[in-house]
This record gives structure tokens, sequence and C-alpha cells, in this order.
């Protein structure tokens, strides 16, 4: 498709030319000529090669039925089921090819060219028509062309090009590009001329110029991304990825958000306006080290909103914001990163910030992402060896659940009577500013361990070390108030009056503070008789705390003994090439925690409430069982590879009391199936003494590895944790719940439920079908009919209504056998709002999806 310069062979003195035979191109390359009959026309200085024409050079090799050139106006002509081989994987079927020598300008008739991969080159020459060279391996792109000139050694021009970028059937693609004109590198890039955009026959799009790589990783446009959302309107974004070498790219995504019109005069509480960007950058140098950062910046221009109440929005009430002051500048950033620097050192990075606590319910319209909570980054260097571990860590949240800003001030609003017109009422901020929690972070962490190794005879040991600073980011006290609990239900004078957002240490409030951690551990492992093993351990916990406010320390301290005992019942059965294997795996675990020496200083972690304390001196301990039957069915194939079929595990914590109420914990089962196409998980706790379900999960996906499948996740959980859930490090099961007797009573009050489900389906002759749900079982809406409506959450006269379907999405579609392209209409349906979201994506093999997600 792209050496030309072969044809000056007919450049020789055609008359000297056997039926086989090789010549020498001006060049210098040699080419050699076959053909069943020669002849030689001196007078009109035509020579022409008859049946089973070959041509072949060091780059290319061409048959035909038929060569022709003419020695006078230097043309030559292939005809007759013409194939050509160029450059190892450009191959070329044609039913004539003519060449202008001296310019190179070819004119091709039913000519198509292919861009092969996954078949060798010794394959594609040996291919004796042009449907078996047409058929063989893969095609990553498919052109034709009216007229071709090369300008260059790779580089050409095509007026009236077709092509497809897909592995569709040669010569009957079921989506195409077309343009007047385009500039072609080969296996570089494509510069199209008003190009236009075809399935089958019926023109999707048209562009008046475009830029197209024609390889895996090339600089150039991706296809425009228009989107329209209930939440921000319409909008259109242009990516523009950019190949920094072959282990580094960026993209560039500028758009604009035109955002979401007002209704009845006020506009909506969420959602985002203005020009944004995002920027994309990835590196992969080596197989080591890989990683991923990602900007976005838009400037909103919608008025800025109270940082507790959203529907609050400066400017005149009840009207468009007209002439006041924007949000500005706001934005997310997120990196990830792994490095396996050699010789055990490793480190990683997870980060994710957004510039205010609102971004994400601002951008994000689905039910369940726009309701995260926390934004939790981590960064972490250490040294692992067979004998040691060392780490350094740094631990960040971001709290969301508010609007208030990373780096800038926020107010709360107020109402006043307009300075130059009484008449009418404004909404200002408050003069001061209104300060949000301090969410305490890990800043940072050292931690040195040595794992459990035989120390002598069957007995091992090891110990961990951990200091740690437990802080805010910018001060070294939370100033929530006295009572230590950050409280946005009180008005704003009562807030300032109990200390909270003031600044200023208060008793009550939490202190930044270092903690030293200490936990050496033995243990051993014996056999009791033949078929029970015993694992006795003991370890002592040891922390001691700085509060940095206060200047003073404090200690907490306990001993831990425990014993593990377990045995295995197992029987194999069926042919030794897919073997069976059922097992039964008894175990009980009993730890002894017979005093408490001290007190921590408030919980902040996992480690402060790795036992529950009360304050006061020495404490009387606890001590915990757990009893636990394991089974599992696993198959085992001719070459040893173990794949697990079925699990079930059943369990029962218990407390036996020491000096304290005996009690049981929550009886758990959980379960796990997985065969060749269904996976089936689920746990469910049972509370026995509280007579309630703490919890049941369960998941099931299924796949038929045709790209149908199905899915459900289902959650219930009782909203004040299950044992597991508040369990600490080193207990086996967690304290009471206290839940009281009224909380029995009504039980789905005090619960979370969440359901997921959905699927996808290609039908065989092309259409698909794909659908999820998210019901939140449980939901239940607030209707307010009496005075002050909007002013309280609280129903008048017990009144909920609200459908539990959260969110629907529903998407058909349609594309052929070879999944070259796919279109695809879909609608989100959301509780709460009105209109549904439509849209349509295009998806184009090797070309991008155009569309609007979803």
């Amino acid at each position: 498709m792209t050496s030309f310069p072969f044809l000056a062979v007919w450049l020789a003195t055609a008359a000297q030319l056997p039926i086989a035979t090789q010549a020498t191109l001006p060049t210098g390359e040699t080419a050699e000529l076959a053909a069943e009959q020669l002849v030689y026309e001196p007078s009109k200085q035509l020579l022409t090669l008859k049946g089973n024409t070959l041509l072949k050079t060091e780059q290319l090799t061409l048959r035909a039925d038929e060569l022709i050139y003419d020695q006078q106006a230097q043309r030559a002509t292939a005809r007759g089921k013409v194939m050509l081989v160029a450059q190892g994987t450009i191959v070329a079927v044609a039913d004539e090819i003519s060449v202008d020598i001296k310019t190179l300008e070819a004119t091709v008739k039913g000519g198509l060219f292919m861009q092969k991969r996954n078949v060798d080159v010794a394959t594609l020459l040996a291919a004796k028509t042009p449907e078996e060279l047409k058929a063989l391996g893969e095609n990553l792109i498919t052109l034709s062309g009216e007229r071709i000139r090369k300008t260059g050694e790779k580089q050409f021009t095509v007026d009236g090009i077709s092509f497809t970028p897909c592995d569709c059937k040669p010569g009957e693609p079921t989506w195409r590009v077309e343009a007047a004109g385009a500039t072609v590198e080969v296996g570089e890039k494509a510069i199209l001329t008003w190009p236009k955009v075809y399935v089958y026959d019926v023109p999707v799009f048209a562009l008046p110029w475009a830029y197209l790589p024609l390889a895996e990783r090339r600089t150039g446009l991706l296809l425009p991304k228009p989107q329209r959302s209930a939440l921000n309107g319409f909008a259109i974004e242009q990516p523009l990825f950019v190949t920094l070498g072959e282990s580094y790219d960026l993209t560039l995504t500028p758009g604009y958000f035109f955002g979401a019109p007002a209704a009845n005069n006020n506009l909506p509480s969420f959602g985002i306006e203005g020009p944004r960007l995002h920027t994309e950058f990835r590196y992969h140098p080596t197989e080591a080290l890989r990683g991923r950062l990602a900007l976005a910046g838009i400037y909103d221009l919608r008025p800025q909103r109270d940082v507790i109440r959203p529907w609050l929005m400066l400017g005149e009430l009840n009207k468009e914001q007209a002439g006041g002051e924007a949000r500005g500048l706001r934005g997310e950033a997120s990196f990830q990163h792994t490095w396996d620097m050699g010789n055990g050192w490793n480190n990683r990075a997870d980060l994710s910030l957004v510039s205010d606590g609102n971004y994400t319910r601002d951008v994000q319209a689905d039910v369940l992402l726009k309701e995260v909570q926390y934004l939790r980054s981590s960064a972490v260097l250490f040294h692992r060896a067979d004998d040691h571990y060392a780490g350094l860590d740094l631990t960040l949240r971001q709290d969301l659940r508010w609007g208030f800003s990373l780096f800038q001030k926020d107010y709360l609003l107020k109402d006043e009577l307009h300075p130059e017109d009484p008449a009418r009422t404004i909404r200002v901020r408050e003069e001061q500013p209104f300060l949000g929690p301090n969410t305490f972070q890990r800043l940072p962490a050292l931690t040195y361990g040595i794992p459990e190794r035989p120390l002598w005879g069957p007995f091992f040991g090891g110990v961990k070390t951990e200091l740690v600073r437990i802080a805010p980011l910018l001060r070294s006290f939370g100033d929530e108030g006295s009572d230590g609990i950050y409280d946005l239900r009180q008005g704003f004078p009562e807030l300032l009056a109990s200390g909270q957002g003031n600044g200023q240490f208060n008793p009550g409030e939490r202190e930044s503070r270092l903690r030293l951690d200490l936990q050496p551990r033995l243990s051993a492992q014996v056999m009791v008789g033949e078929v029970l093993r015993a694992r006795p351990y003991a370890w002592y916990r040891q922390d001691v705390y700085l509060r940095e406010r206060r200047g003073n320390f404090s200690q907490r301290g306990y001993p831990l003994v425990g014993l593990e005992l377990d045995t295995e019942l197992a029987r194999t059965f069926g042919p030794t090439t897919s073997l069976l294997r059922h097992s039964i795996n008894p175990s009980v675990d009993l730890r002894w925690v017979p005093l408490i020496l001290g007190e921590t200083p408030g919980d902040y972690d996992e480690v402060d409430t790795a036992v529950t304390t009360h304050r006061g001196g020495v404490q009387a301990g606890f001590a915990q069982g757990v009893v636990e039957v394991h089974q599992q069915l696993a198959t085992r194939n001719a070459s040893g590879a173990v794949r697990e079929l079925l699990r079930l595990d059943l369990g029962q914590p218990f407390d036996l009391g020491y000096r304290s109420r005996a009690r049981l914990g929550d009886s758990f089962a959980r379960a796990r199936l997985a065969l060749d196409r269904v996976s089936l998980e689920s746990v469910a706790r049972y509370n026995l003494q509280e007579e309630r379900l703490t919890q049941f999960s369960g998941t099931a996906g299924i796949n038929d590895g045709k790209g149908n499948h199905g899915y459900l996740r289902y959650d219930n959980l009782a909203v004040d944790g299950s044992d597991q859930l508040r369990r600490g490090i080193d207990t086996l099961m967690g304290p009471s719940s206290l839940l009281s007797s009224a909380g029995k009573q009504n039980d789905t009050a005090t619960r979370a439920q969440l359901l997921v489900a959905g699927g996808r389906y290609n039908f065989p002759f092309g259409l698909g079908l794909r659908y999820e749900a998210v019901v939140t079982p449980n939901f239940q809406q607030a209707v307010l009919t009496g005075p002050g409506k909007g002013a309280t959450k609280q129903p008048i006269g017990g009144l909920f209504v609200g459908s539990p379907l959260a969110q629907q999405v529903v998407g058909v579609s349609y594309g052929p056998a070879c999944d070259c392209w796919r279109l695809e209409g879909f609608a989100v349906i959301r509780r709460n709002v009105a209109v549904p979201d439509f849209g349509v994506n295009l998806t184009l093999s090797r070309f991008g999806t155009f569309g609007s997600g979803g």
C-alpha cells in the first residue's frame, strides 16, 4: 500500500528480459520478475507480462494476471486479481492499479488495502487468491481510495478515501469513515478532510476535519463527548490524547457545562455551570512502576451557597442569580502509584481530594456515588524481607458530609432587606466564617515488625511496634466544642457559645497526640494425638500516649493469652483427571485478657478500641471464644491445579463474662459457590439474645462468557453494626449493642438496606439489552404540608411517601456480529427527578465512543 517505487523496474530494457529473471532497480534494490508469457512491442515501447505474473523485492510481493508497462508514458498497470504484500503486514487486493512512475500517483479500481495482525508474513505470501489473502489474520484497518499519490517513504495522499479501523469482513464493513481526501502516514496517523461516519449506509455524523491515529498509541483527537443530565443540563467535552513516548501519555479534555435550567425561578441546589478542563497523565515505564495522575478544574458560574444548607444561595430570593458572586475555581485530583524498587523496597500511593464537600454531589448524578461521605487517601513506603517489615505511611480523610471547602473560608447565609429597596429581600453572608470539622488524620506512622519465626522447639516469636501521630491536618485540636462532637443541628450563635469552631482549645475537645504501640508475641505449634492441632499463644499490647495540647502522658496495657484448636476430616473421590476433595475443619479459638491497666485518652482508631475500657485505674478483663466449622469442596485437575467449588462456614462467638455477664455474639454463616458460569456468595449474622438479624449480605452473578451476564447484590445491616463490626482487633466479639426494646419494635427504622440488580443480554441478531436497578427497600420520604414548609425535616401528621426504587438504567443497543460498532440508547430514571436522563452512545472499534456516557 505504501511502496510504489517497485514499478520502476519496468524502466529496464524489457526486450532483454526472459520469462523469469532478476533486475536491478534505480535504487540498487534487486527485483525478481516471473510470468508465463512476456511480449514486447518496440514500436509502442510497451512491455506486457501475462499469466501468474510476479514481481518481488525485499519490501513487497506483487501478483496479478497481467502487468503492462508503457515506456513512453512512463506508466505501469497491473490488472486482474491484483495482490500486494508490502512491509510485512500491509496487503492489498484490486481489480486494477495504474501508477505514474514519475509522480507515483496511482489510480485504483476495485482496490482494498488492509493492515494485518496475528498472522506471519510467510502465510500472507503463500496466499494464492485475493479471497484467501483477505481472510487471513485480523484487519487492523481496511482502506480503499480512488486516487493515491506517494509523498514520502511512508506517506501518501488519498482522494475519495473510505476505511474501517476494525476487523470487519473485508470489502463488506458494517461501518466506515469516508472523506473527500486524506493524508496518510502508514502505522501513524490519517488527517481527514470532511470525514463522514457511516453505519451501513446511514450517515451518523460529519466533521470538517479529523485526526485519526492508525496505531494503538498515537497523538490525536478522540471522539467528542456530548452529554445531558438533569443535574447539569447539556455539556460537551473534547478529549485530546497526547503520546509522550512508549510508556507515557496524556489526555486533555476541555469542555463546557451549560447548567440545569431554573425551575419556578429557583436554581437547583446542586450542579455546575462553566468551562472545565480534565487532565489525565499515565505512566508505565517498567513492569515494576506504574501510575496515574488526574486533575480537573472548573470555573463554576453558579452562585455561591450556604455551606450547610445548599438550597440557600446568594442573591435575590425567588429569582435566578443576577450579578452575584460565582463559586469560582473548583476541582478534583487523584493519584495512584505503585513502585517495586527492588531489594524488598516498595512504595504505593492512592490519593483523592476535591475542592469542597459538595463537588461530588454537583458533578456525579449517580445515587450511590454522590452519597460518599469521606474520601480516603493513603501513601506508604516500606521494606519487606523474610525477617522484618519496616514502613512509613500516611493516611488522610476528607469529610464530604457538608459543603466545606478544602482551602477557602466558608460562610453561612442570612436574609436581609435590600439596602436600596426595602421592599426586596436578598441573601447575604454572615460576617464571620463558619469552620468545618477538623478531621483527624494519620500524620504519619512508623511501623517496624518481626514476623513470628522459630525460636526453639515448637515455639515461635515476633514483635510489632508502631509510632503514630493522629491529628487534624492544620491544627492540633478538633475544635468540636465542649462535648467533643462536631454538631450542626444547633443554630449559629448556640454553636459559637459551645466553643465549636471558635479557634480555641476548650476542655472536652479532642486533641492531637502521639502514640507508641508495642506488641511482642509468642506462640507454639503442637499436635495432640494424631488429628488435633493446638496453637497456644500469648502477647502483650502496651500503648503510651502523649497529648500535644496538654503535654502529659498516659498509658494502657494488657496481656492476652489464647488457644486455637482445630482438626480436619477429608475425603477424595472421583477420577484422577477431575479429583474432588471434601474437607470438614472444626476449630475453637479462646482468648483471655485477665486485666487492663490504665486507659486511653479517647478512642481515635482501631488500636485504641482494641479492647473495651472503662475510665479509672485497673479494670477487669474478659474471656471470649468462637467456635467455627468450615467445609470445602474443591476439584483438582490432571495438571494439579486446585479450584474451590463450594465453601460453607458456620460460627458462634461468645463472651464468658469474667466478672461481667456472659452472653452470645452474633451467630454467623458464610457460603460461597463458584462454578464455571455461576458465582454465589453470602454472609448472615443473627443475634439470638436480641432476636434480630444484624447483617445479611449476598451477591450472585452469572456469565456465559459471550458478553451476557447478570448480577445481584443485597445488603441488610443494622445501623448500629453487627457484632463483627463492633469488635476490636484483639477481641473475638464486640461489645453489646445496647439495643432498647423500642428499637426492637421498630427494627426497620434502625436498618440500612440496599439492593442492586442488573444484567446484559445480546441477542444473536445483534440486539442488546441492559438494565440496572438500585433499590433502597426501607426508604421513606417526609411530605411537609403544614406551616413552616421547608424549614423542618420532620413529617407533619406522620405522612411518608416515596418509591424505594432509587435509580434505574435502561439501555437498548444494536451491533453486528464482528462487534466493530455498537449503537446504544439509554435512559436513567432517578428518584425525585421528574425528567429522566436520556442519551445515545455509538462505540466504534478502534475509534472510541461518541455519546453521553451512562
